[in-house]
C-alpha cells in the first residue's frame, strides 16, 4: 500500500457496499489498490489524497468555485478536448492547490478499471522538480528519468508553482519545450501560479506567459482561506 492503510482510509468507504468495519476489506479489493497505486504513481501529497471540501471564503470567489467544480465533473471529457487550465491567484494557502489536485484526483477516478490507466496523471510541484532536476544532471536517477517521461505522455499533467521562482535559461527553455509539446499534442495541462500578464511575463518570460495562460482558461481566486 502506498496512500490509504486500509479500507478505512478508501475514498469510495462511504458509498462501498463491501466495507468492513475493521477496514480489511482492501485485501481483496481489486478497486482499492488499483487507486492506491494511482494515487502514488499520481504523485498526490500524503495531505491530499483524502476528499477535500471546499467553499468560497468570499462573495468574489462563489463563481469561480462553481465553474471549477464543473471543471472537475467534466474532467474526463475535456481532457480528451485536450483543455488547459491556469489557477490563478496572488494570494496564498487559499485552495489553489487544493482545486488543481481535486480535479486531478477526479480523473483518476473515471480511469479505475480501464487499461493503461497507470500513468495516465501527474502532479509536480515544479519548485520541487526543477530542483531534482538539477541533482539529476551528474547522476542516471532512473526514477527521475521515468517521471520526466510522464511528465511529457501523460494525458493530464499538474503544475503546482509555476511562477514562484526566477527560472534560469535552461529551466525556462526545458519547460517550454515540454509545454509546448504537451499542447502540440493535445495534452491537458493545469497550471497552479500567482500572476497574470505583465507579472507573469516577469515571472517567466513571454514565451512560457503565452503558453500557460494565452492557452488556457484562466480561474482566479481572491479569498483566503487558510489551505494550500
Amino acid at each position: 500500500m502506498y496512500c490509504y492503510k486500509n479500507g478505512n482510509d478508501c475514498p469510495y468507504r462511504k458509498t462501498c457496499k463491501q466495507r468492513t468495519s475493521d477496514g480489511e476489506c482492501y485485501k481483496m479489493c481489486v478497486d482499492f489498490n488499483e487507486i492506491d497505486l494511482m494515487m502514488h504513481n499520481a504523485n498526490i501529497p500524503h495531505k491530499y489524497v483524502q476528499p477535500i471540501v471546499l467553499y468560497p471564503s468570499c462573495k468574489e470567489d462563489v463563481e469561480s468555485f462553481e465553474i471549477l467544480s464543473e471543471i472537475k465533473k467534466n474532467i474526463a471529457a475535456m481532457v480528451e478536448q485536450g483543455f488547459n487550465l491556469y489557477i490563478k491567484s496572488n494570494q496564498r494557502q487559499n485552495g489553489k492547490t487544493s482545486w488543481g489536485i481535486k480535479i486531478l484526483q477526479n480523473y483518476i477516478h473515471h480511469l479505475i478499471g480501464k487499461p493503461g490507466s497507470k500513468d495516465r496523471a501527474l502532479y509536480l510541484d515544479l519548485n520541487e522538480y526543477l530542483r531534482e532536476l538539477k541533482l539529476s544532471f551528474d547522476s542516471k536517477d532512473k526514477e527521475f528519468k521515468e517521471t520526466e517521461k510522464v511528465m511529457r505522455e501523460c494525458d493530464l499533467l499538474v503544475l503546482d508553482g509555476i511562477d514562484e521562482v526566477r527560472l534560469s535559461e535552461y529551466e525556462r527553455n526545458y519547460l517550454k519545450m515540454i509545454i509546448k509539446s504537451r499542447l502540440a499534442n493535445n495534452l491537458s495541462n493545469i497550471f497552479i501560479g500567482r500572476n497574470t500578464a505583465g507579472n507573469l511575463i516577469n515571472a517567466v518570460g513571454n514565451d512560457l506567459k503565452y503558453y500557460v495562460e494565452d492557452n488556457s482558461t484562466v480561474i482566479s481566486i481572491y479569498g483566503i482561506r487558510g489551505d494550500k
